[in-house]
């Protein structure tokens, strides 16, 4: 990983979180019937414009199909173009 560019790791090392919750949701989570919560602090970091909704868009699936709670921080407005019937968008 040392190789790759700052956007290719943190883009690995978000879905290898992702894939850990799972895991523990399928285990230990679901014995106590809890939902894995990931809270990510701007993903789009280090990101082209167009990865970053795409990123979003692999963020919003991945959580829905692995029963995973995630909180995005964001000032993209790539990521917060992406609409979802169950994401609130806090302002200050």
């Amino acid at each position: 990983m040392d190789n790759w560019g700052s956007g290719t790791q943190n883009r690995t090392l978000i879905l290898h979180r992702l894939f850990r919750a799972k895991q523990l949701s399928e285990t230990e989570a679901s014995a106590s019937k809890l939902t894995p919560l990931i809270v990510i602090e701007e993903p789009e970091s280090f990101l082209h414009p167009y990865a970053q909704a795409e990123f979003g868009r692999v963020l919003q699936d991945l959580a829905g199909e692995f029963g995973v709670q995630v909180i995005v921080t964001t000032h993209s407005p790539y990521l917060l173009s992406l609409t979802v019937d169950s994401s609130a968008q806090l302002s200050q």
